[in-house]
């Protein structure tokens, strides 16, 4: 790399050119390789792991894209017996876990080509789809939403509803949400319950997820834009410890997306595109979510700044666990710890249509109080956390929601 007529020399060994610049700082192919590695090694070693008697099993979590294909590649390099470095001996066993999202993106071709990677490397590979959290093999009940002038209320659901195969299932509960942004989130949630399930059932104690520096910007920006403050620290810290018998790690949060594409250059490794909810979408239209359009102002003023990633992962690294989070209310939808009186602030801050309140006041007295006497209802609201809360209110009544959960 050049500067005008100036050579410009690696940072690290001053010898060779640079290639790329990381932070203001300039590297050569050879020193960059390594200060990658040795990043996601410390941040590895690091990681805390819940108390077994034995060495836990390590679980990575592989969609496709350029970040779970580095940590795929950099988790294999590190597992596999006689590469050399010691870091092998933290983990017993590794498998690599595949979430199937072919029954709303329906691109066959993407799932083809990421089994196709998976196949390269010597692990167990698990698979599950997003329709799992349908499977009526798995769920004897599911419920759905329904709203009146009362509150928000989850009723248990007929066998008959339930009769629909849980790919269609699945296809209506997105087809029930009504934003871009809640479908997203909502997408997340049935990830994340995936995640925990497929560690649970394969024993393995910690999952290893790919979350860039850039990523967790993103995420932190975004979940305090949804009102996810209160659990923060368990979405975006190096591990989350909210399950006392999975951990989450992020190994990969000390390097920004631009690293790890040009790692992923270095050594060839092919990465697959997996469709969005906002890639669906027309780029003009006003459905873009609320995470596309935090990406691009993240990407965008961090080129502008390239301190704001940084800035902000580590302002958001100092964020401690809220004394209370561990004993609060569980979420029935996110399974994180709720915060106090969500239910009561988010209807203090929120303004609804004048149309909507109309309507409500419309509604027909004698079938809201019997409705309400129901004993297959019952009121959530205090049972959701904010962000849930308004996710239960951009869903269609009547929509059957996943079998996880439960009331």
């Amino acid at each position: 790399m050049e500067s005008g007529n100036q050579r410009v020399t690696c940072i690290k060994c001053k010898v060779l050119p640079s290639d790329i610049k990381i932070r203001q700082a300039n590297f050569c192919k050879s020193c960059f390789q390594l200060n990658f590695i040795t990043k996601f090694k410390s941040n590895l070693a690091r990681s805390a792991a819940p108390q077994t008697e034995k060495r836990p099993n390590l679980l990575v979590a592989f969609s496709g894209g350029n970040s779970s294909r580095a940590l795929l590649q950099l988790c294999s390099d590190f597992q596999t017996p006689g590469s050399g470095t010691k870091l092998q001996q933290k983990y017993n066993e590794m498998l690599i876990l595949h979430l199937d999202e072919s029954a709303i993106f329906e691109d066959q071709d993407a799932e083809k080509s990421i089994m196709e990677i998976i196949e390269k490397y010597p692990f167990k590979c698990i698979t599950k789809k997003l329709e799992d959290v349908f499977s009526s093999s798995r769920y004897s009940k599911f419920v759905s939403k329904t709203t009146n002038s009362k509150g928000l209320f989850f009723s248990h659901s007929l066998e008959k509803e339930t009769n629909e195969s849980p790919k269609d299932l699945l296809v209506k509960l997105f087809e029930g949400i009504k934003s871009t942004t809640s479908k997203e989130y909502m997408l997340e949630c049935i990830k994340h319950h995936l995640l925990l399930e497929a560690a649970r059932e394969n024993g393995c104690e910690v999952i290893a997820v790919g979350n860039s520096a850039t990523r967790i910007a993103v995420k932190s920006i975004l979940m305090t834009s949804e009102g996810r403050g209160f659990s923060l620290p368990f979405d975006v810290g190096a591990e989350s410890t909210l399950e006392e018998d999975v951990y989450i790690v992020r190994p990969l949060r000390s390097s920004l997306s631009k690293e790890i594409v040009y790692y992923n250059n270095l050594l060839g490794l092919e990465s697959v595109t997996i469709p969005t909810f906002s890639t669906k979408a027309n780029a003009n239209s006003k459905i873009m979510s609320l995470g596309y359009l935090t990406e691009n102002f993240i990407s965008g003023l961090d080129l502008e700044y390239s301190a704001t990633v940084p800035t902000v992962t580590s302002t958001v690294g100092k964020l401690k666990v809220n004394a209370n989070a561990t004993t609060n209310k569980k979420c029935l939808i996110c399974l994180a710890p709720i915060g106090d009186n969500a239910s009561t602030w988010r209807k203090n801050v929120t303004i609804d249509s004048l149309d909507n309140t109309l309507k409500e006041l419309k509604d027909d007295s004698s079938k809201i109080d019997e409705n309400i006497k129901d004993e297959n209802l019952v009121n959530v609201e205090n049972s959701l956390c904010y962000s849930c809360l308004s996710l239960a209110s951009d869903t269609e009544n009547d929509t059957i929601l996943p079998g996880f959960v439960q009331i």
